[in-house]
């Protein structure tokens, strides 16, 4: 599908705006996400937002948000991190954090907030307890078999 200066002009202005690709699609219902990163690297001089690095402590929800982004919705962790200011190795470091511990522990120390996994994990997390529970009970039978 072709589409006009105009129509490419406003996806990159509310790309800028926004900072999130996904609103963009959901507001105008175009384009796709490879498609506005193309946009981005073809018409440099219609899409201005500021290259800013932030050496702010990112928020547990931010960084939730950034690693729902590339990691769930697929895309790049180059563009992600140029686009909102952070490295790829902050990010990755984020993931491997989220993954391992499941929470971002604020870096303040007033601020308690943490970011827990959603109720469908936890769910999950419960399931996985209680048959790890009746894997425990089947080992220890077999060893009291194999002592017999």
């Amino acid at each position: 599908m072709k589409y006009t200066k105009e129509q490419i002009a406003i996806a990159l202005q509310m790309l800028g705006a926004t900072g999130f690709p996904r609103k963009v699609i959901e507001i105008l219902g175009y384009p796709s996400n490879p498609m506005l990163y193309h946009w981005r690297k073809k018409y440099p001089e219609l899409y201005n937002s500021p290259q800013v690095k932030h050496w702010k402590q990112a928020s547990s929800e931010f960084k939730l948000e950034i690693i729902q982004r590339c990691f769930i919705d697929g895309e790049n962790v180059k563009s992600v991190s140029e686009e909102i200011g952070y490295t790829p190795s902050s990010i990755y470091g984020w993931y491997r954090r989220y993954r391992k511990k499941g929470i971002f522990p604020s870096m303040k120390k007033s601020d308690k907030h943490t970011v827990t996994p959603n109720a469908a994990n936890a769910e999950n997390i419960d399931d996985l307890k209680a048959q790890m529970l009746e894997m425990q009970m089947e080992i220890d039978i077999l060893k009291e078999t194999i002592n017999v």
